[in-house]
């Protein structure tokens, strides 16, 4: 966003050596707009972070493990390899231990009839 801004305002630079006064306002305007985008952007990123965000954008999101069924609250999220899981078990392939899943006993019956 900032090097558009930047080849905007070149642009507007040169057309106002160039004496086109009309195309540089306008590309300094578009300059100036890209601008401050970027930098509220860049101040949103570096304020929240990247890391899990992303995946727990509105705070909560369902566990990576395959078959579960739970959500993940962001501050109990367990993270690994870029992945956001319920519970240590999940993240290591086994399934929780929570009321409402089976995924705990899915892994279970699936490793004993391997």
């Amino acid at each position: 966003m900032i090097y558009y801004a930047l080849v905007f305002l070149v642009v507007a630079l040169i057309a106002g050596v160039l004496g086109f006064s009309g195309i540089a306002g306008t590309a300094a305007n578009i300059a100036w707009i890209l601008f401050v985008v970027g930098l509220v952007l860049a101040v949103v990123f570096f304020v929240r972070g990247r890391g899990s965000s992303i995946y727990l954008m509105a705070g909560q999101g369902r566990c990576s493990h395959l078959g579960c069924s739970c959500t993940v609250q962001e501050p109990h999220a367990v993270l690994q390899n870029g992945k956001a899981y319920c519970s240590d078990g999940c993240a290591a392939g086994q399934g929780c231990a929570h009321g409402a899943c089976s995924c705990g006993q899915r892994a279970a019956t699936s490793i004993r009839s391997d």
